[in-house]
């Protein structure tokens, strides 16, 4: 655990986890080869937010070359980005879809259920 007054650990402090540490972002290839790993933050920090501070990153790296744009592409969102690659994130990166061709399960409403087409989805 951080040392000093609990107003500095609280910083720390992931309520997702229950622990006090840092958390960095690894940014993997779908092989599963790591290609980039961002400082650390602390654990308070929301993972979207990392993914933001390192935008630059992302976007020079989901940028297609011109052999890719040869490839099928028939992922999510190829529409509005037919240049970039998709970035396959979990529920904490909701949201991101607004400035990366991101995808992230459904979540489910409050008082409500996911649909069968979403519960298939999200698998």
């Amino acid at each position: 655990m951080p040392s000093g007054q609990m107003k500095e650990r609280s910083a720390y402090y992931s309520a997702k986890h229950h622990l006090h540490g840092y958390k960095p972002e690894i940014s993997v290839l779908r092989n599963g080869q790591a290609i980039n790993g961002t400082n650390h933050y602390p654990g308070s920090e929301a993972d979207i937010k990392i993914f933001r501070h390192n935008a630059e990153f992302h976007l020079q790296h989901l940028l297609k070359s011109n052999k890719d744009t040869e490839l099928v592409d028939e992922g999510p969102l190829r529409d509005k980005y037919l240049e970039k690659w998709m970035v396959l994130a979990d529920k904490g990166y909701r949201g991101l879809a607004e400035a990366f061709r991101a995808v992230t399960p459904f979540k489910k409403p409050r008082m409500g259920n996911l649909t069968i087409e979403q519960v298939n989805t999200n698998d």
